[in-house]
């Protein structure tokens, strides 16, 4: 929400020099919200796994962490790039796009390591059941 507020805020004012506490604040908050759905993610299958997906899980999430982080700080210095699409309506987030294509590829080992552990964590969950009954 706080990187919606940022952007909203100086894309709507007329062009502005954007203070750096701004763009951390818009990188952090990108950061704060990706790193909490991988969270969920690890949160999800955490208990239904033992010490080989718990492993896992944990990797990944460390993974994805790292990841990122250095999502943010990229996109903490797109921030005036993206300002400047919204304030002359061309809406040309290529820029933007480009400089971060690479690094999203990087969340594909992080999604790797999670569907193992969750496919782990699916096989002893069906285990129990069949023991169960």
């Amino acid at each position: 929400m706080l990187a919606v507020v940022i952007v909203f805020w100086y894309g709507t004012r007329p062009a502005t020099l954007i203070p750096s506490w701004a763009e951390w604040g818009f990188g952090a908050s990108i950061v704060a919200a990706i790193a909490l759905n991988f969270v969920i993610y690890v949160l999800v299958a955490f208990d239904l796994t033992e010490v080989f997906g718990k492993a896992l899980l944990l990797i990944a999430l460390g993974w994805a962490t790292v990841v990122t982080i250095w999502l943010g700080q990229v996109l903490a210095k797109e921030l005036g790039t993206i300002v400047l699409a919204i304030q002359d309506r061309t809406f040309d987030f290529e820029p933007v796009s480009a400089s971060i294509s690479r690094i999203e590829s990087y969340f594909a080992v992080a999604y790797f390591l999670l569907t193992i552990a969750y496919l782990d964590s699916y096989h002893r969950s069906h285990a129990r059941a069949r023991k169960s009954s």
